[in-house]
């Protein structure tokens, strides 16, 4: 079941919001993933561990960590998920404005935490700006984002998690050099075979440095770089039929089977969402929902 949505893609990365009980599918992406669950169930998910995430919580996935969920039981879960682009988090750290917002370093492991009053505030306030205003302008959405960011981190003191220790990877030549190609976007029916082959290793072999060397699957990686074509693809007017052939599908319904897999919804759907935003209509996002009881008068539940 997949409720009330909106997306907005900007500098920053990724924004969207929906109410699921979908299940998704393992799947692994190089940006961080902060994930809040608004109201309703708990949220499912697995990072190595379960991690369920309870309603005024947020899960923070960091790059390349596997993950999934599986299906709720019973009402859906209204959900947040931010995707943070590594340039603009640099830039963010590197700005002489709110260079002390964001920390140098952020942990290098999945955690939970229940976010203070303020940080649902904050949430609720970049929401409304990024899905829900009417004359398009979002002045300071990337400051009050960054403050979202360090309040975030701030929250995990708050709440001991069973310790996954961080390894130093070394990433061999060759799957940097994969790791190139599958980024070009320029053969998008990519096998892993031919890849392999590509830069001189066999499959076996090839499977093995490249999860040691970036912690997850090569075909996560193949899959992440196809979800993040489609999503730039459908800001367009192409045909979603063209684009599944582009991308490899043998049918258009393959090609949405997998989008909702990994984005909970169609592809139709998320062009909506876009369109809905930049119109600057917000009756399908989950901040209209408040006004209907979605969401309770005067803030976002702890």
């Amino acid at each position: 079941m997949t409720g009330p949505i909106g997306a907005y893609d900007g500098r920053f990365g990724r924004l969207f919001s929906v109410a699921s009980s979908r299940r998704l599918v393992a799947h692994a992406h190089p940006e961080w993933q902060f994930i809040f669950n608004i109201k309703g169930a708990p949220a499912r998910f697995r990072v190595g561990t379960p991690m369920p995430i309870r309603e005024g919580e947020v899960l923070a996935i960091p790059p390349w960590a596997t993950h999934s969920k599986g299906a709720g039981v019973g009402a859906p879960s209204w959900m947040v998920s931010l995707l943070i682009a590594w340039p603009w988090l640099r830039e963010v750290q590197e700005s002489g404005l709110i260079s002390a917002v964001v920390p140098a370093e952020l942990p290098a492991e999945p955690w939970r935490a229940r976010l203070p009053k303020p940080s649902r505030q904050l949430l609720e306030r970049l929401c409304v700006v990024a899905l829900a205003r009417p004359d398009g302008t979002r002045d300071g959405f990337e400051r009050d984002l960054a403050k979202l960011l360090s309040s975030v981190i701030a929250a995990r003191a708050a709440r001991r998690e069973p310790r996954v220790l961080a390894t130093s990877r070394h990433v061999d030549h060759r799957i940097r050099k994969a790791l190139a190609i599958i980024r070009t976007g320029r053969r998008r029916r990519l096998r892993l075979g031919d890849l392999a082959g590509e830069v001189g290793l066999s499959r076996a072999h090839f499977f093995k440095l490249f999860k040691q060397g970036v912690g997850t699957s090569p075909l996560h990686a193949i899959d992440c770089t196809r979800i993040a074509w489609a999503v730039r693809a459908l800001e367009t007017d192409q045909p979603i039929a063209e684009l599944a052939d582009e991308l490899g599908f043998s049918t258009r319904g393959h090609f949405t089977r997998f989008f909702v897999r990994h984005l909970f919804m169609p592809p139709a759907a998320y062009r909506e969402a876009l369109r809905v935003e930049r119109a600057g209509r917000c009756d399908r996002t989950w901040m209209a929902e408040e006004s209907r009881n979605a969401v309770p008068r005067g803030g976002l539940r702890g």
